[in-house]
This record gives C-alpha cells, structure tokens and sequence, in this order.
C-alpha cells in the first residue's frame, strides 16, 4: 500500500488488474483513476500495466482532461510493442493543464516550491499570509498532501526523471537532494509502492510540460 501526491491513472495492457484501497474499497477494470493522497495498491500478478502520474498541482480536473481514456489503453500498447512514435501523440493526449487550484495561495507556494528546494515552509507560509498550520490545511485540501510531503514528492520525481534516463540510483539519489539510496528506496516503496531498480527497470516516459511532470 502507498500514496502519493498524483493523480495516477492505471491501465490494464493485459490480464487481470485491480486497484484496492483502504478501507476495503476496490475497482477492477481497463482504466482506473486514484485520487492523489489516496492509500492504495495496484493488483496486476502476471498482468501488463501502465501508470500514468499527473501532478496533483498541476491538474485539478484528469477525468475531464482524459476525454477518451481508452486511448491511452491504445496508445501505451502501441509503444509497448516498440511503435516509439506514439510518444507524439502522447505528448498531445497527455498535454497536462496550467496550474488550476482555485486558491493563488496554493498557487504561489507550489512555484516557490519548485524553484527552491531549500525554501523554508514558514516563510512559504508567510509570504502568501497563512500562519503554518493554516497553510498546511489548505495546502493538503488543494494537492492531497502536506507541504513537506509535496516537497519530498518533486524530489521523487527529479530522481525518476534521471533513472529514466539510465542513471545509477545513487547518483540520482543525491542529486535529487537524498541523503543516500536508502533513503529513496525508502521514499520510492513509500509514495509508488516499488523500489527504484523496480522503477528503472520499466519503460519510463517523460513527458515536457511547464511544469515538471513523470
């Protein structure tokens, strides 16, 4: 079981798929949605599948973004069987909305976020006029997670992004502001529910946006 601060779109390739959740909730068909902040697990034993992250602060909407889910069911496929030049039409399919939260509050926060690692919560807090705890609040209500846990996720998706491109997970470890190894394969059971060998060893897509997205 694992959450992270995504919207995540599961697709079953082939076989059996199932997403369950806490609570005993539980879905099985071609394409599932997971609500960012979820606590969840995907069921695939034997089975193809593939996941697509949208940034919880970059999408405020997926269902209404994916008009025909099952083109992505179609087009993953397609690559899977070594047609690269569907990563086009992805790139079209996926094309990921300006950030959206109602609250500019949030807004401004997730920019400082992304720009500087280093950026104090705090004055985060204070530069948009929120107390912490109020920040915090709405910060969760917006993106499905707390400050300090969407800080932790971009630097996920910064170490993602580098074993993509066949890097060693050390090196994409510390580069992505990780103390060492452990400490992302901790980070990566605990927001994909898969350790970075796992991840590295899976065909990864990257997809340009404004804003930085796995």
């Amino acid at each position: 079981m694992h959450r992270h601060l995504a919207h995540k779109i599961v697709i079953a390739l082939d076989g059996a798929v199932r997403v369950v959740q806490d609570k005993g909730a539980e879905s099985e068909g071609q394409v599932m949605h997971v609500l960012p902040g979820a606590m969840h697990q995907v069921m695939a034993a034997g089975a193809h599948v593939g996941l697509y992250y949208a940034d919880a602060a970059s999408f405020s909407d997926v269902p209404r973004t994916f008009h025909r889910p099952e083109q992505l069911v179609e087009l993953c496929q397609r690559f899977d069987q070594g047609d690269e030049t569907v990563l086009s039409i992805l790139a079209v399919v996926l094309k990921p909305r300006s950030v959206v939260s109602a609250d500019q509050r949030v807004t401004k926060a997730v920019d400082r976020l992304r720009s500087s690692a280093s950026a104090r919560l705090d004055d985060i807090a204070s530069s948009v006029g929120l107390s912490h705890s109020r920040f915090r609040n709405i910060f969760a209500s917006r993106v499905g997670g707390a400050p300090a846990r969407y800080r932790r996720w971009l630097r996920l998706r910064i170490a993602a992004e580098r074993l993509g491109r066949g890097e060693p997970i050390v090196e994409a470890a510390l580069a992505a502001g990780f103390s060492d190894a452990a400490h992302l394969n901790r980070t990566f059971m605990e927001m994909l529910g898969i350790t970075p060998g796992m991840f590295r060893a899976s065909t990864v897509i990257v997809l340009p946006s404004a804003a930085t997205q796995t």
